[in-house]
């Protein structure tokens, strides 16, 4: 019998049309046009249902999904590996719906679920693009879940100075689980799964501000996920296992609630993550 797990997050792009600070996928410094090999994506993806059973749901994210020009042949192939196992959940900053209507009503009607995650304010220009987008999937009745995300407040993974990250060093592995995890689901990202988004896609984040090789991120860099092709049988059950628990790197994120209002931070700032 497979190992399980609840839920799967796989990236279908890095690429973000918004900015979202604290964004714990990092995808507010991530340009529009990072993007990912999808065909390898596919691969990994295969493997990965190979080897662990998804109980509740995969979820195809970014960045923003629609800007991905593939999306929907991807979503596809997603849903006809995952379908008879597993839900397919494909989320939407909302900006790029009406672009993109026909085919969000295609992939909803076959049993994907749709979720539309509003990161902009209403009476901002591009919220109001939002709203309208959402009149529009009212209007053609199909069925989707909204998250009023800004007006959320996020903690931020890193600590962020003099255009650096930093690593908060919690004390507690234990508290930074409960107050610091901003997304303690299973990622697939490159051939490997990680614990959460932030140990998946820090790397991408550090290589922006040429901190690799800074001693401050030395301890916690050496966690890097399994590779879902060479794990074996056991390291799969285990991660499994302890997927919810908290993990020694944890103290890389905060301890305490460090939760600040949703806002749009500067796109001029983004970077290549591809």
């Amino acid at each position: 019998m497979k190992p399980s797990i609840d839920v799967l997050n796989s990236k279908i792009t890095n690429g973000c049309n918004l900015s979202c600070a604290g964004c714990s996928h990092h995808s507010q410094i991530a340009l529009p046009n990072s993007s990912l090999n999808l065909e390898n994506t596919i691969k990994d993806l295969k493997k990965f249902n190979e080897r662990i059973h998804i109980s509740d749901h995969i979820s195809i994210l970014g960045g923003e999904v629609l800007l991905e020009k593939n999306w929907s042949s991807f979503l596809t192939e997603v849903f006809d590996i995952f379908n008879s196992s597993t839900k397919v959940r494909f989320y939407t900053n909302g900006l790029l719906v009406h672009k993109n209507i026909d085919d969000i009503e295609m992939h909803v009607k076959k049993g994907c679920e749709l979720r539309v995650s509003v990161h902009e304010a209403p009476h901002t220009k591009r919220g109001q693009l939002v709203t309208k987008n959402i009149k529009l999937l009212n209007d053609r009745k199909i069925p989707f879940i909204a998250s009023v995300n800004y007006l959320d407040f996020w903690g931020n993974a890193v600590i962020e100075k003099d255009n650096k990250v930093y690593p908060h060093n919690s004390s507690s592995m234990e508290e930074s689980k409960k107050w610091g995890c901003l997304c303690p689901n299973t990622q697939l990202y490159k051939g490997r799964i990680y614990k959460c988004a932030q140990t998946a896609y820090i790397k991408d984040r550090l290589k922006t501000t040429n901190q690799l090789a800074d001693p401050a991120w030395n301890k916690y860099l050496k966690y890097d996920g399994l590779s879902i092709y060479d794990a074996s049988d056991k390291e799969l059950v285990d991660f499994c296992k302890t997927q919810y628990q908290p993990s020694w790197f944890c103290t890389q994120c905060s301890d305490v609630p460090n939760a600040i209002p949703r806002k749009q931070e500067s796109l001029s700032n983004k970077k290549l993550i591809q």
